[in-house]
């Protein structure tokens, strides 16, 4: 059985005002969607966490 590769996911990381952000952007190559996730952290404290499809 062939595994599903049409999916793409990699890692995004930054930060602003001393607020670290990292995420993960999965992309999907069949219909063009993509979905992020993104936490958002200050100094060890997770602050909250958004995802967003477009």
């Amino acid at each position: 059985m062939v595994p599903d590769q049409r999916m793409i996911a990699y890692n995004l990381k930054g930060t602003v005002n001393n607020i670290m952000i990292n995420g993960l952007n999965i992309y999907d190559m069949l219909t063009g969607e993509s979905t992020r996730y993104l936490w958002i952290s200050k100094t060890q404290l997770l602050v909250g966490v958004l995802q967003e499809k477009s």
